[in-house]
């Protein structure tokens, strides 16, 4: 009994020996470390949220009380462009850090987080000028809090709250169930893994038009990547929303059920390939049911250096001009000093020498009785030496394109039939008869112009392009004989 005391009383020691040497190793080295991250985290930003040519967001370490087992951290955070009463304005938010130092924090053992990590940090928004009307939507509590944990190797664990927010205005409400998200990055940030979810948001707003409505529930998202070869992210992100409806008072009660949002980035012999889909099970307009949604895009043979060069001269150069429209709601005509035209030429050739792929994979609609769905899939090609924007580049930018549409009749029918509704119909009888006027309309009409061919319960057309060469539906035409084919559906359908 007295050896078995003694061995207990050796690991104690031993125990609080390590945690008291590393409670002041974390100590010497904590500032170093937040001082790194913030410097990280600003270059970051300064690159991905630039407001008109400076960072739109900066973080600054304000203060660090350095003590043997916990400190305290003050950090400024600066937003430039915040839109208020329709003009860019700056905030400024104040987050205070309560930072345990490792190995064991007191917080992790109570809740039994036994891996040994250089310091937990808890913090919290406080309150200032920029956040007082945020702070009353929370009840007085700090709305945004979360805890950090960094492992010796630099590499931190942070889960972050919003709370439920509750905001009234005069007949305005405003209501947020608040969200939970989780961020895990490695020390070099090389990896990362997002993932978070919320129950509920609802608004009751005025708006120029009278009252809206709107309301979303079961917000969820997951997303993670590695760093590529590019220095872009590489990996998937996921997002998904149970229900979405909104309506007003010139705004047709619209109602989304289970959308899907899906993406995958990827890096494939020195290029760059990007994947994304988009899904809703159940679209809902005016009351009455319109169908399920799919659209499956692609974009391969991105070439990354060309592509970052783009985004850079995009970024400096374009998007500053375009950032105000017109008062018709049109972005002004582009003004390109000689140099910046002579980039943007030699950039775009150099992302058309890859030969990306551009493709529709899927988008169709299904109702109650049909689906209908269109495919296409281009292959871009250098038109050099067509300058761009002449006559002959359009023609030689495309090396190839092949398209697929099928029209189901029954669908048709299903959208005569809604549309009728929509128009205050109500015999059955006639929003039928309506569904199947539609239908025969649009199959009579596309067989007549030569646009489809009727295969019974589906409408189909073809277009294949190769070598300036048209096959539309079977029949091979060349590319400036097919222009003048459409030119000519284009008169008969205004007739």
């Amino acid at each position: 009994m007295n050896k078995a005391t003694g061995i207990i009383g050796g690991i104690v020691v031993v125990a609080a020996a390590a945690t008291v040497g590393g409670a002041w190793y974390t100590g010497t080295q904590l500032e170093p470390v937040l001082s790194n991250a913030i410097a990280q985290a600003n270059r970051e930003l300064a690159a991905s949220l630039a407001v008109d040519g400076q960072p739109g967001m900066q973080i600054e370490l304000a203060s660090l009380d350095r003590r043997f087992f916990t400190s305290t951290a003050h950090y400024r955070i600066q937003l430039h462009g915040v839109q208020a009463d329709g003009k860019p304005q700056s905030r400024e938010l104040l987050l205070v850090d309560h930072i345990e130092h490792g190995p064991l924090p007191w917080s992790h053992l109570k809740a039994l987080r036994l891996m040994p990590v250089m310091a937990a940090s808890n913090f919290e928004l406080e309150r200032n000028a920029d956040t007082q009307a945020w702070f009353a939507m929370s009840q007085n509590q700090p709305p945004l809090r979360g805890q950090v944990s960094i492992g010796y190797d630099g590499a931190s664990d942070t889960r972050l709250q919003l709370l439920p927010l509750d905001a009234r205005e005069g007949n305005d409400t405003v209501k947020f169930s608040g969200l939970t998200a989780r961020l895990v990055l490695s020390a070099d940030a090389s990896h990362y893994s997002l993932t978070g979810h919320s129950d509920e948001l609802l608004a009751d707003v005025a708006g120029q038009a009278g009252r809206l409505q709107a309301q979303f529930k079961g917000l969820s998202f997951d997303t993670g990547g590695t760093l590529g070869a590019s220095g872009l992210y590489l990996g998937h992100s996921d997002l998904k929303l149970a229900r979405a409806s909104l309506q007003g008072a010139e705004v047709a009660p619209v109602q989304v059920e289970n959308l899907s949002v899906s993406g995958l980035m990827q890096e494939v012999e020195g290029n760059l390939d990007i994947q994304a889909s988009y899904s809703v099970a159940a679209l809902n307009y005016a009351g009455r049911p319109v169908g399920a949604l799919q659209m499956s895009v692609k974009l391969a043979n991105v070439d990354i250096a060309a592509s970052r060069e783009f985004g850079d001269l995009y970024r400096t150069v374009i998007a500053p001009q375009w950032q105000t429209p017109l008062p018709d709601g049109t972005l002004p005509p582009l003004r390109l000093s000689l140099a910046h035209r002579q980039q943007l030429e030699t950039v775009v050739g150099k992302l058309l020498d890859a030969k990306p792929l551009l493709q529709l994979e899927k988008l169709s609609l299904a109702t109650e009785h049909g689906e209908s769905h269109l495919s296409m899939t281009a292959h871009l090609a250098n038109p050099a030496p067509a300058q761009l924007g002449s006559p002959a580049y359009w023609p030689a930018l495309i090396g190839s394109l092949q398209a697929d549409l099928q029209l189901s009749k029954p669908m048709l029918a299903d959208v005569g039939s809604l549309q009728a509704g929509l128009q205050g119909q109500t015999d059955p009888a006639r929003v039928a008869q309506a569904g199947s006027d539609l239908s025969a309309t649009i199959a009579g009409l596309g067989q007549m112009l030569g646009l489809v061919k009727d295969e019974g319960e589906h409408l189909r057309a073809t277009l294949r392009y190769d070598d300036a060469m048209v096959d539309f539906n079977g029949r091979k035409m060349p590319l400036q004989q097919f222009a003048q084919v459409l030119g000519q559906v284009g008169i008969m359908g205004q007739r």
